[in-house]
C-alpha cells in the first residue's frame, strides 16, 4: 500500500516522525516497508545465519523506534541504521558468548 509518505525522503519521513507520537507510527511503518530487506541482508552478513538474521532485523527496528530522537541528521539515516544493525549483531553475539561461558562454568 503506497502513501504520500512513500514519496519523502529518509530525513523527511524522521523529521515528521518526531513531531508527534501518531505521526511516528506512520513515518516508522514506512521506514519499515523501505528498510527491512536492506537490514535483514546486513544481519545475514553479519550473522551467516538466516534465522538470526530475520530476529535480528526485528530487533533493529524496535531499537529504531526507541532510539529515533537520538538521529541528529549529522549523517545519511542509512548509515545511522547500518550502525544501529551493526550495534545489534555485535550485543547479540556477546551475550551468546556470554552465555556460553557461564554455562561452561556452571558444568565445570
Amino acid at each position: 500500500m503506497r502513501t504520500d509518505l512513500d514519496d519523502l525522503s529518509d530525513e523527511e519521513l524522521i523529521a515528521r516522525a518526531k513531531e508527534t507520537a501518531a505521526s511516528a507510527e506512520t513515518c516508522l511503518a514506512v521506514l519499515y516497508r523501505r528498510w527491512y530487506p536492506e537490514v535483514a541482508a546486513w544481519c545475514l552478513r553479519l550473522s551467516g545465519n538466516r534465522q538470526e538474521a530475520a530476529d535480528l532485523a526485528q530487533e533493529v527496528f524496535l531499537r529504531v523506534h526507541g532510539r529515533l530522537g537520538s538521529f541528529r541528521g549529522e549523517s545519511r539515516f542509512s548509515t545511522w541504521l547500518y550502525t544501529v544493525t551493526r550495534s545489534v549483531v555485535i550485543n547479540r553475539g556477546q551475550a551468546a558468548r556470554r552465555g556460553r561461558l557461564v554455562a561452561r562454568e556452571v558444568v565445570d
